[in-house]
C-alpha cells in the first residue's frame, strides 16, 4: 500500500543481519536439525535400550518401556546405567552407540546418518565466517563431519572439563558446545532430572554466549531442556536479536520463552530449507557487491575473438589495458600496511584484491586455455608485472606478503588452465621464466607465489571465513577459481585434479629449489596445499598417485618431464616426491590429518 509500512520477510531480515554482522550470531540446534538424517534422539535411544534389556530378560515392555523399567528397577531410566547393563567395557559401549549414530555401508548408500542439507549449509556459513559458535542439544557428530569434509576441525566442547580448558571463542574458527554431551560419552544428559541444571563451567560458557552473541534457534522445542531454557530467559536483554525457527505449532513453553526474550519467530517447512535459504540469500548479497560482470564478459569474448582471428595487436592492447587497470587499483592509497593483521580486515582486503584483478584474472584463465605459442609473450609477463608492481616497503609482514596475492591468483589461473589443456610446456614457462623480486634478488615464481609465502600459515588459521582449518587460503583459492573456470572445466572433480596437480608441482619445485640452493643441510619443508590432506583416508585419486602411475608408465616421457620439469629426469622427480611425502606424513601426524 502506498504510504504504508513495508514488512520484510523475517528470513530476509535474518539473512541481512547475518551478512552485515559477520560472526555475531550463534546457532542453537535441537533434534529437528538431525531428524532428516535418520539419527535417533537421545530419548529414542533410551527407549530402544530398554527394549533390548527387556528382550534379554525375556519380558515384554511394549506400550510403555519407561514404566516397565521404573517398575522393574525402582528408578527412572538413566542413559549411563542402561549402557552398563548392555555393554560392560568402554569399547563395547562405543560399538553399541556407533550403531545409532554412524552409518552402515547400506545406510551410507541411502544417505542415512550423513550430514543433511542443513548441516552442509551451516558448515558453509561457518567456513565463510558468518557463524562461529554453535550450541546443540544433539549427541551426533553430523555437523563436525560436514566441517571436516571442508577441511575445518572445530573446537568441540561436550564436558565441564572441556568448557574449563577451552580457548576463547573469538580465537576459534568454530566452537560447538554440546550441552547434553557427545554420544561416545556415558555422561550425556537425557532424563528430565539430568536436564534441570548444568555444571558451572558449561553454565558460565552459556552465559557468555548469550551475553555476547545474537541467537538463531532451530529444531529445538524448549520443552525438555529446562536448564538451557532458563539460561536463555535469564539473558533476555541481549544486544543482538534472537530468531526462532518454528516448523509446527509451537508449544506453550516455547511460546512463553519466545515472548519473554522478544524473539522473532520464523515459520519454516524444515531445517534443510531454512538453512539452505539463508546460505543462498547471503550468496546473493555477496554477488550483489561484486563488480558488474559485463565488463569481464566483454573482455573474455574479445580475447577469444582476437586469438581466433589472430589479431595479435588488439590482443596485446586488451591484456595490457586490463593489467594497467589492475595495477592502478592495487597502487591506490586504500591499502594500509602499518597495523597488526586483523581477521575481518584481512578477509575484506583479500576480496578487494580479487575485485581489483577480476578482468585480468579471467583473461589469464581463458587466455592460457585458448592461446597459441605466439600469444604467450603477451600473457605470461603480466604475472611478473603484477607481482613486481608494488615494492616491499614498510609495514607488518603479513600485510606486505599479502600484496602478492593478486599475482598468486594469476599464476594459479594460468597454471590450472595449462594443466587442463595438457600443455605442460606453458606450465614450465610460467614456473621457470617468471622471476619475482624477493629480498633483493630474483627467484622463480613458485618460490613466492604459493599460499604459505603469501600469508603465514599461523595467520591463515586466524582468518575466520576463509577456507577450512587445515589449508584455509588454499581452500579459498580453490573455491574462487572453481567458479571462474566453470565454463572451461565444467566438472568440479576434474577442476580439483588440475588444482591439486598445480599445488603439488609448486611444492615439488619449491622443495627441489631449496635443497639445491641452500647451504649446509637444509630443513625439508614445502608449501603444502589441499592436496596434502584431501582424500588421504580414501582410495581415491590424488596428485601423488597420478605422478607415481605416470612415472611408472612413461618414465622420462611423462608430460611434465618432457616439458622440462626436473631436468626431464624421472629419478630426480621421484626422489623429490619421496622427500615431499615424508614431510607431508610428518606434518599430517602432527596436525591429526590421519
Amino acid at each position: 500500500m502506498p504510504g504504508g509500512v513495508v514488512v520484510l520477510d523475517p528470513l530476509i531480515s535474518l539473512s541481512f543481519s547475518i551478512y552485515s554482522s559477520k560472526g555475531v550470531y550463534a546457532l542453537l540446534l535441537g533434534s529437528g536439525t538431525s531428524r532428516a538424517a535418520g539419527v535417533p534422539t537421545g530419548w529414542e535411544i533410551i527407549l530402544d535400550l530398554i527394549e533390548k534389556i527387556a528382550h534379554q530378560l525375556g519380558e515384554d515392555c511394549e506400550g510403555n518401556p519407561t514404566d516397565w523399567y521404573t517398575e522393574k528397577y525402582g528408578k527412572e531410566p538413566i542413559y549411563g546405567d542402561l549402557l552398563k547393563e548392555l555393554a560392560k567395557t568402554p569399547a563395547e559401549r562405543r560399538d553399541l552407540l556407533r550403531s545409532y549414530f554412524e552409518p552402515t555401508d547400506d545406510e551410507r548408500e541411502q544417505g542415512v546418518k550423513l550430514p543433511t542439507k542443513a548441516h552442509n549449509a551451516i558448515a558453509d556459513l561457518i567456513i565463510n565466517g558468518y557463524v562461529k559458535v554453535v550450541i546443540t542439544t544433539n549427541f551426533d557428530r553430523l555437523l563436525e563431519h560436514a566441517l571436516q569434509q571442508r577441511g575445518l576441525q572445530p573446537t568441540v566442547i561436550s564436558t565441564p572439563d572441556g568448557a574449563s580448558g577451552a580457548i576463547p571463542l573469538a580465537h576459534s574458527d568454530c566452537t560447538i558446545l554440546k550441552v547434553n554431551g557427545d554420544y561416545l560419552d556415558e555422561r550425556i544428559k537425557n532424563a528430565p532430572n539430568e536436564l534441570s541444571n548444568y555444571a558451572r563451567p558449561i553454565a558460565s560458557l552459556l552465559k557468555r554466549i548469550f551475553d555476547e552473541y545474537g541467537l538463531i534457534v532451530c529444531g529445538w522445542s524448549a520443552d525438555w531442556d529446562h536448564a538451557l531454557r532458563a539460561a536463555i530467559e535469564r539473558h533476555s536483554g541481549r544486544r543482538f536479536s534472537t530468531y526462532w525457527a518454528i516448523r509446527n505449532k509451537k508449544s506453550d513453553i516455547a511460546s512463553k520463552t519466545i515472548k519473554l526474550i522478544n524473539a522473532e519467530p520464523i515459520n519454516i517447512s524444515d531445517a534443510n530449507s531454512f538453512f539452505t535459504d539463508i546460505k543462498e540469500n547471503i550468496n546473493s548479497l555477496e554477488e550483489f557487491e561484486r563488480p558488474h560482470p559485463l565488463s569481464t564478459k566483454i573482455a573474455v569474448n574479445s580475447l577469444k575473438r582476437y586469438i581466433q582471428s589472430e589479431q595479435t595487436i588488439r590482443l596485446h592492447d586488451l591484456v595490457m589495458s586490463a593489467s594497467g587497470q589492475s595495477i592502478g587499483e592495487l597502487l591506490k592509497d586504500k591499502y594500509s600496511y602499518n597495523m597488526p593483521i586483523d581477521s575481518e580486515l584481512a578477509i575484506k582486503r583479500i576480496r578487494t584484491y580479487e575485485n581489483d584483478i577480476e578482468v585480468l584474472l579471467n583473461l589469464m584463465a581463458y587466455g592460457f586455455f585458448w592461446a597459441k605459442t605466439e600469444h604467450l609473450s603477451i600473457l605470461t609477463p603480466q604475472i611478473q608485472r603484477i607481482a613486481n608492481a608494488i615494492e616491499r616497503g614498510d609495514g607488518f609482514r603479513d600485510w606486505i606478503t599479502l600484496r602478492r596475492y593478486p599475482a598468486l591468483l594469476l599464476f594459479y589461473a594460468a597454471g590450472v588452465s595449462s594443466i587442463w589443456s595438457n600443455n605442460f610446456r606453458n606450465l614450465h614457462l610460467i614456473f621457470e621464466n617468471i622471476m619475482i623480486r624477493e629480498n633483493e634478488k630474483e627467484v622463480p615464481s613458485y618460490m613466492v607465489l604459493n599460499n604459505h609465502k603469501i600469508l603465514a600459515h599461523t595467520s591463515q588459521r586466524n582468518l575466520a571465513g576463509i577456507g577450512g582449518h587445515i589449508t584455509p587460503l588454499s581452500d579459498h583459492i580453490n573455491v574462487l577459481l572453481k567458479d571462474l573456470f566453470s565454463q572451461i572445466i565444467p566438472e568440479e572433480y576434474e577442476f580439483d585434479k588440475c588444482f591439486d596437480i598445480m599445488e603439488y608441482l609448486i611444492a615439488l619445485c619449491f622443495l627441489d629449489h631449496t635443497l639445491h640452493t641452500s647451504r649446509g643441510d637444509p630443513m625439508v619443508w614445502a608449501p603444502f596445499g589441499r592436496f596434502g590432506w584431501r582424500n588421504i583416508e580414501y582410495d581415491r585419486w590424488t596428485a601423488q598417485k597420478y605422478f607415481v602411475e605416470n612415472i611408472n608408465k612413461h618414465g622420462n616421457e611423462f608430460a611434465p618431464l618432457k616439458a622440462g620439469f626436473f631436468d626431464g629426469n624421472a629419478s630426480k622427480l621421484t626422489e623429490t616426491m619421496d622427500k615431499l611425502q615424508d614431510f607431508l606424513t610428518r606434518v599430517g601426524n602432527q596436525q591429526g590429518w590421519f
